[in-house]
């Protein structure tokens, strides 16, 4: 059997009706392609698992989107140009989230004031309280994790973040409120032992 190059593969994927057609297609562009992706994002985002991830991404997007495609002999760099969307994306994300990671400490605090004294007095949060208070997310249920992230760092409402996820207001409501809780057990003791 004949090789093909990516343009009659991209040919091949955006008439084929069946999926395992399109599939079969594409697979064989990842194989050609996926490791000059990879290298691509790790030169951009510095970090090999995030690189991995996006790459993934950036796979599933080009999939997704490849009818869009007008020039087929023009895959690789417009594969190119979607894992580059893909960084900047994740790390336009990662600056907003580490500024942020203030706010939602600041609304954290402010949120469980009778476990703190005096919140107005809290301008800015050491470096060692903010380390603490991303381990003690990271360490939350995947489900309030995700609620909480999205509720403090995209700074949606309820019903938004209900919608998001798929899930009732009551829904969210009951993940957050589980995730301040053990928050506040985590932290209350660890945080309080140092404002005295």
């Amino acid at each position: 059997m004949e090789t093909m190059d990516d343009a009659q593969l991209v040919c091949l994927v955006q008439r084929s009706q069946t999926q395992q057609g399109r599939c079969s297609a594409y697979e064989e562009l990842v194989e050609r392609w996926a490791a000059r992706v990879l290298a691509y994002v790790r030169s951009i985002v510095c970090d090999g698992q995030v690189a991995e991830d996006l790459t993934q991404e950036a796979l599933l997007r080009a999939f997704n989107q490849i009818a869009s495609l007008s020039q087929p002999d023009r895959f690789g760099a417009w594969l190119f140009r979607i894992a580059r969307h893909a960084a900047i994306d994740w790390q336009k994300s990662k600056k907003r989230s580490e500024v942020q990671l203030s706010e939602l400490a600041e609304s954290f605090i402010a949120s469980t004031a009778s476990t703190y004294a005096e919140t107005d007095h809290h301008p800015g949060l050491p470096a060692e309280q903010k380390q603490q208070l991303r381990e003690a997310i990271d360490q939350l249920p995947p489900a309030q994790r995700e609620a909480v992230l999205i509720y403090y760092y995209d700074e949606v409402t309820y019903r938004q973040l209900a919608e998001m996820l798929g899930i009732t207001s009551a829904a969210v409501n009951a993940r957050l409120t589980k995730a301040r809780t053990t928050l506040r057990k985590k932290l209350g003791a660890k945080w309080c032992s140092h404002e005295s």
